[in-house]
């Protein structure tokens, strides 16, 4: 995509962005998203966890779309909006992938003195969270899987799924092509989340109502 910055000359310059980064906070058992944050770095940092950790620990409010006038859908949102006693709610496990952004330090600290949870790291052979094959995460699997279909693998700009995907051919031209803005793209995972929140899941037989992803 393309994020116009402001130059030094006056007005706008737009600079392509080659990497997003998604990241998600998602209650196992309700499969509610919590919280999540889209970063722009060429690799996932522990900031970025940091603030997937705030947006869920915050209240959410609906965006003012530029897109759409009803892109959310009836009773879209995430648990801080549904009910006040979600703001600041905390947890006492936080799993996570094996990524350095996740089990460092900066992050660790934080999640002990102000989350009050233990980080759970595929690291450690003798915890639950250690990983055991590709595909013993299939509620976090699935979710990405549609986010990705559902939304970015949609966009003329994307990298497609794989490199031999044939919608990858020449990403660099279609984001300079269509100017997709970095606002767009915030507003459409923004709704596509909070939809899923208000989404029945086929794994519960019920509605929901209220870690990360290379795009």
């Amino acid at each position: 995509m393309v994020v116009m910055v402001p130059s030094p000359h006056g007005g706008t310059e737009p600079r392509k962005i080659h990497r997003l980064w998604v990241v998600v906070i998602m209650e196992v058992a309700s499969r509610v998203v919590l919280g999540y944050h889209l970063s722009l770095r060429r690799e996932c940092a522990a900031e970025d966890v940091l603030r997937a950790v705030k947006h869920a620990l915050s209240q959410w409010t609906p965006r003012d779309l530029q897109f759409s006038d009803n892109a959310y859908v009836d009773k879209a949102g995430f648990a801080s909006y549904r009910s006040h006693r979600f703001v600041g709610a905390c947890w006492d496990e936080f799993s996570v992938d094996g990524a350095l952004a996740n089990i460092c330090t900066r992050v660790e600290q934080p999640m002990h003195d102000v989350v009050g949870a233990r980080v759970l790291k595929p690291q450690d052979t003798t915890a639950f969270a250690s990983r055991r094959s590709l595909d013993d995460r299939p509620s976090i699997e699935s979710f990405f899987r549609r986010l990705a279909d559902g939304g970015f693998h949609r966009l003329s700009p994307t990298t497609g799924g794989s490199p031999k995907d044939v919608r990858r051919a020449d990403p660099d031209a279609a984001a300079k092509a269509t100017q997709f803005q970095l606002e767009y793209a915030a507003e459409l995972l923004d709704t596509i989340i909070a939809n899923y929140n208000a989404t029945p899941h086929s794994g519960l037989g019920t509605a929901v109502h209220s870690t990360s992803w290379n795009g």
